[in-house]
């Protein structure tokens, strides 16, 4: 199994290549349904941030109990993680 990275990787030369314009290509995920290419693209730094958002969570939790009344006000100390997914 490859990783993320390179499949990326392997990815952008194809990419690369193409003749159309990203917002024209489309592709069918079983999940998603039709979706171009210039939104799967978005996703890989976006998927990337969600990494530094996770780590950056983690990081402050040591401080939860420190920083006393103002835990309400640090975002990242309220943050329950975004990437579960609600059931819909």
């Amino acid at each position: 199994m490859s990783s993320p990275a390179s499949a990326r990787t392997i990815s952008l030369p194809s990419v690369r290549s193409t003749s159309s314009p990203s917002s024209s290509l489309c592709m069918a995920v079983i999940q998603l349904g039709s979706v171009t290419l210039s939104e799967l693209l978005a996703t890989w730094p976006v998927h990337d941030m969600t990494h530094v958002h996770q780590i950056a969570r983690i990081l402050a939790h040591q401080y939860r109990s420190s920083v006393g009344p103002w835990q309400q006000y640090l975002g990242v100390l309220q943050c329950t993680g975004h990437s579960a997914r609600s059931a819909s």
